[in-house]
């Protein structure tokens, strides 16, 4: 948890709407536990908070937007990839679908596969493979392809069909730069034990 304080101090100090340390001071209700929102509270103590209490990465980030403060795409990025860094797999899930609901930024092959990433560990392969259909063509790229390869071998042989189609669609879009790497894989899925 310290380690996304670090982190969300530093992209604070270099936005706009950055505050001083002196003023991210958190009020409480003593009856009911929960914090109340201070105008002069930082996003980066909002999140801990909900974080803390278990409460939606999401709803802080809306409510902040409606309180008039900016949210750029290098903030909300950084948000999820310190979520995710820090196994918090849920609920960067929960930012990635929120960015992309919002259109915070242009979604680029990396957005993406770092999604598919998270729906495989998060909610599982089939869901992984329903959100990969959802994906714009033009936006699978190899690392999308090689991620989703890797949720095939740990799957293991029952996934060797599915695995030899995304290889052939991968040969068909003409993907095949990491040949080594995904022969690697193959091998596992061809000789993992059952």
């Amino acid at each position: 948890m310290i380690s996304l304080q670090r982190h969300a101090r530093r992209i604070l100090s270099h936005s706009s709407k950055a505050l001083s340390h002196s003023s991210q001071a958190r009020l409480f209700c003593s009856n009911t536990n929960q914090t109340i929102w201070a105008s002069n509270q930082t996003l980066q103590s909002r999140i801990e908070s909900a974080l803390n209490q278990k409460e939606k990465i999401s709803t802080v980030l809306e409510q902040w937007r409606q309180q008039g403060n900016k949210l750029n795409p290098s903030l909300v990025r950084g948000i999820f990839e310190k979520l995710r860094d820090s196994k918090r797999y849920p609920q960067a899930l929960e930012v990635s679908q929120w960015m992309a609901e919002r259109k915070i930024c242009s979604l680029v092959p990396e957005d993406y596969t770092a999604r598919f990433d998270l729906v495989e560990s998060v909610l599982g392969l089939e869901e992984a493979e329903k959100f990969l259909k959802k994906v714009p063509e033009n936006l699978r790229g190899e690392s999308m392809y090689t991620a989703l390869l890797k949720s095939y071998a740990k799957s293991g042989k029952r996934s060797l069909g599915s695995a030899e189609a995304a290889f052939k669609k991968m040969r068909e879009l003409a993907l095949e730069t990491f040949a080594v790497q995904l022969h690697d894989l193959s091998l596992q899925l061809y000789w993992k034990p059952r």
